[in-house]
């Protein structure tokens, strides 16, 4: 099996990106403006995008126990992984305090994403490959990484001039 220990790495990153979580939220609890929706929003979807890429680094590792056959481990990781951002796209939709054109481009790129992973696991211009799979947790990681930003990010109109 391919690329298990990028995905030890990249598991790390992502704790250690749920890890800053928590001290963004001791300083933002100290800050004047406080959090607003938005920031809860953010943080909720940084640390659920960490936990997931963490979550599904591990997937592969699982499944190979039951399957000697890379094909077959990357083919249902794929699927997994597919099936669990579609949903994830579908409950952030519903949420009825998050701006849908704030989440457009990252929603457009996860179905990509997922389309990128469904073929994978048909064997449609992938030979059921580790490279989708990790397409899938490089997503992940890099929304966690864009609403980190966007939480710690003091826009201009909140900061105090003397």
């Amino acid at each position: 099996m391919a690329g298990p220990e990028i995905l030890y790495t990249l598991a790390e990153i992502s704790v250690a990106i749920a890890d800053f979580s928590v001290i963004v939220v001791l300083f933002k609890r100290g800050d004047s403006v406080g959090w607003r929706t938005e920031d809860a929003d953010r943080f909720d979807g940084m640390i659920l995008h960490a936990m997931s890429a963490a979550s599904f680094c591990f997937v592969p590792s699982a499944v190979a126990i039951f399957s000697s056959s890379p094909s077959v481990v990357w083919a249902l990781s794929s699927g997994a992984l597919g099936v669990q951002i579609l949903l994830h796209g579908l409950v952030i939709v519903r949420i009825p305090t998050i701006k849908k054109s704030e989440v457009l481009p990252q929603m457009v790129l996860g179905l990509g994403i997922v389309v990128m992973l469904f073929m994978n696991v048909l064997g449609v211009g992938f030979d059921r490959e580790f490279g989708p799979f990790l397409g899938g947790i490089f997503w992940h990681l890099l929304s966690a990484g864009t609403l980190f930003v966007q939480l710690i990010w003091i826009s201009p109109e909140n900061i105090q001039r003397d």
